[in-house]
């Protein structure tokens, strides 16, 4: 029952972020605390309180992340969400999936798009701002409001391949 519920969690999830960019929290909160709740069903208060370990483990990996724009809320609310499915010890597994799904996903997505030169000019002026001119208003500003077609990848997609992996 919960991989089926997790099914859905995550195909509505990669729907969303792929049209609208975005990963609604009316869609992720029934979600979690449907996992948290199947999770203390299922193996009492100790599955409860590995629900929500699993979203504090979460939390604190990408902690720094978001807060460099680097990953987005939805992104790791979704994998919170996730972990209250799968628990604290397989949250682990998959953040790693994820991030090996995502790096590869990313490497795909810039040679499709041939985006390689511009990404490097873009970067190669974003590490210059931060660390020679330490100039973290313009680069948080840059980085919050990317063009169009410099936006990060959905990253739901790696997400939900990397749950998959760990399932399996």
């Amino acid at each position: 029952m919960n991989i089926i519920i997790l099914s859905i969690l995550l195909i509505f999830s990669v729907i969303k972020d792929i049209s609208k960019r975005t990963i609604p929290n009316k869609l992720l909160a029934p979600f979690i605390i449907i996992g948290i709740a199947f999770s203390s069903f299922e193996n009492g208060i100790r599955g409860g309180f590995d629900s929500l370990g699993a979203v504090m483990i979460v939390f604190l990996f990408f902690l720094i992340p978001f807060a460099l724009g680097w990953i987005g809320g939805g992104d790791v609310k979704l994998l919170m969400t996730v972990g209250t499915f799968i628990g604290s010890r397989m949250v682990i597994t998959c953040i790693i999936y994820t991030i090996i799904v995502g790096a590869l996903y990313g490497v795909v997505m810039i040679i499709k798009g041939k985006r390689i030169k511009n990404l490097i000019e873009h970067y190669k002026i974003y590490f210059l701002k931060v660390f020679l001119m330490n100039s973290f208003k313009e680069m948080t500003y840059e980085m919050e409001n990317p063009e169009e077609d410099e936006r990060g990848i959905p990253y739901s997609i790696p997400i939900a391949i990397g749950t998959i992996l760990t399932l399996i």
